[in-house]
């Protein structure tokens, strides 16, 4: 009986290491690729929610008082859209666009979309939508005031 020789390879595995290097690396420079980009689809999502943030905090603070006094309903002075728009600018590169702030139940909300450019890998420009709101300190109490 033939004992087996230790430490010497067999002619017909030689090169099993370089199949296998080229089969895993395209599919882990795929994975490393895929997680780049879900962590700046998530820096896009972040700085988009903080300018939608900002700029409702912003209109939050521009409550037409005299239409409240004499109403009792809210209403957004006409500085409300461009305090959003420049606290929201302040707090976000030019990658976000913002609407105009409105009231919606009892807070001010204002709705912000920023662009979802792919880095590394091949796709289209798509958007992600947030929404800001912020209660006013003072004037509404309750839904639809």
């Amino acid at each position: 009986m033939e004992e087996p020789m230790v430490g010497v390879a067999l002619e017909r595995e030689e090169g099993q290491v370089l199949v296998w290097l080229i089969v895993l690396l395209p599919l882990l420079l795929l994975v490393v690729a895929m997680v780049f980009e879900g962590g700046m689809m998530y820096r896009t999502y972040r700085i988009a929610q903080a300018a939608a943030d900002a700029g409702a905090h912003a209109a939050a603070m521009h409550i037409d008082r005299g239409a409240y006094l004499r109403s009792d309903q809210v209403r957004l002075d006409p500085g409300a859209t461009e305090a959003a728009r420049q606290a929201a600018l302040r707090n976000s590169p030019a990658i976000v666009s913002c609407g105009a702030p409105a009231i919606a139940g009892n807070r001010v909300e204002l709705v912000c979309r920023a662009a979802l450019r792919p880095t590394l890998l091949p796709g289209p420009v798509t958007f992600v939508t947030v929404r800001g709101r912020a209660r006013p300190s003072w004037g509404i109490s309750g839904e639809g005031q």
